[in-house]
């Protein structure tokens, strides 16, 4: 059971945590004054705190130690893809940020079926914190603003490496193996959602420098699709 919680700065000798965490610490974990736990604040920081008093509502802490400290990979993933339906998001998102994905895109495509609700930002950001509390990752993935597929492609990303899974496109494990431009670590894999993206939508993202991939010979639903890209795509 992880005893990492979130807090947004620990630059200050003395912090507090006053939301959802509190439940956890008093009523989970357990913990009580002079115990100690693990603080990060999302930016490859870390700290060790020692509970200076606990309530209902809140728990002070006094900063023992600060460290920085990176798990993330060499490679920048970044994914970019219609959410799930509604009971697979928080599973997708906690997958992404536990393989080191950069930053979570949702799109709308012709194929998608938009659920404002499953989009919040909010929510996906409890999703992120909840997992990088559990897997010890100290960096948030981002979660970007959801986009239409055709903006998406009239952005200008030429520090990207810019990728759309289909069948028949070039062998994802070649793009990371040195086949693709060596010098170039930072990547945009664009995935279509269940019935894949349309011809039309295929052909303006090949006129937008998109790279055609292919993940197997198997058709993947569009979450492990995603965790097979930052899969192949890491480098440590």
């Amino acid at each position: 059971m992880s005893s990492r919680f979130f807090v947004s700065n620990i630059q200050n000798d003395h912090v507090s945590i006053s939301d959802t965490q509190v439940h956890h610490i008093r009523n989970v974990m357990r913990l009580d004054v002079g115990d100690r736990l693990t603080l990060f604040d999302g930016q490859d920081h870390q700290a060790f705190a020692e509970i200076e008093s606990i309530s209902r509502s809140e728990v002070a802490l006094r900063i023992i130690d600060r460290q920085e400290v990176s798990c993330e990979l060499a490679s920048a993933i970044h994914i970019g893809m219609p959410l799930p339906k509604s009971e697979r998001v928080r599973f997708l998102i906690e997958k992404l940020t536990e393989l080191g994905v950069k930053s979570f895109q949702p799109v709308i495509t012709e194929r998608s079926e938009f659920n404002k609700k499953s989009a919040e930002p909010e929510k996906l950001e409890r999703y992120v914190v909840e997992a990088s509390k559990q897997c010890g990752r100290n960096r948030l993935m981002e979660i970007r603003p959801v986009v239409q597929l055709k903006a998406l492609l009239e952005q200008n990303s030429i520090e990207e490496t810019r990728l759309i899974a289909v069948r028949g496109g070039e062998d994802l494990a070649s793009v990371n193996s040195g086949n693709a431009p060596p010098s170039n670590l930072n990547f945009f894999c664009l995935i279509g959602p269940e019935g894949g993206c349309t011809d039309d939508e295929v052909a303006a993202a090949r006129n937008a420098d998109f790279l055609p991939i292919s993940l197997g010979p198997t058709i993947l639903r569009m979450e492990t699709a995603a965790m097979k890209v930052a899969s192949l795509l890491a480098r440590e």
